[in-house]
């Protein structure tokens, strides 16, 4: 949106609120409640990150943080160039985020059985 239709971030958060395949992302809709052309983008982009705050890691609130920092800030290039080096960051965060998954969900699927293992003992 940003780079072919040249739109403003207040026009950009409203597609994405109304957009159906972002429906699932609690942001995007908090995002389209709170922008409102009368106030500075970046308190709007703020006060929905702060309302999606419980199911993010630090590090993922503080990379939307500084999204939000850059929409509407400089030309489209700048914009552009700007979130292509957080993109960089969040792709890493994921692949950080897929080996906890897999090292921790491996700790949690053995302690499930060994505590139902311990409650069957018990109940017997």
């Amino acid at each position: 949106m940003i780079r072919y239709e040249g739109i403003t971030v207040f026009e950009m958060a409203k597609r994405c609120a109304e957009d159906e395949s972002l429906k699932k992302l609690d942001f995007a809709a908090e995002l389209g409640r709170c922008c409102r052309e009368d106030r500075e983008f970046f308190l709007s982009w703020k006060d929905a990150a702060d309302k999606s705050r419980g199911i993010l890691t630090d590090s993922d609130y503080s990379l939307l943080i500084r999204i939000g920092c850059v929409l509407g800030t400089t030309d489209c290039e700048g914009q552009l160039s700007a979130l292509s080096g957080i993109l960089a960051q969040i792709d890493s965060a994921v692949v950080d985020a897929e080996e906890q998954y897999k090292a921790k969900g491996r700790l949690y699927r053995s302690l499930g059985a060994i505590a139902g293992a311990a409650i069957a003992v018990i109940v017997i």
